[in-house]
């Protein structure tokens, strides 16, 4: 079973956009670290974004195993 794109899961719920990000080495999605915890509320997000959990992403966009181990069709 092929997971969800990132593209294709914005494109279902649009509320998602600003809560994700995509590693581009291994696809794997996940939410913006730090973005539900705010000092007014999380706007109801935090029911939104339920099921996925914090995701970092270096400045080339990959998560830290694809840092560590980069797949073979990314180039440094």
């Amino acid at each position: 079973m092929r997971r969800a794109s990132l593209a294709e899961l914005v494109r279902n719920s649009p509320g998602l956009k600003p809560l994700l990000h995509e590693c581009w080495g291994c696809r794997k999605i996940g939410l913006k670290p730090g973005i539900l915890a705010t000092k007014y509320g999380d706007y109801g997000w935090r029911e939104l974004a339920k099921g996925y959990e914090e995701l970092s992403l270096d400045l080339r966009g990959l998560c830290a195993e694809c840092a560590e181990n980069p797949p073979a069709d990314i180039s440094n």
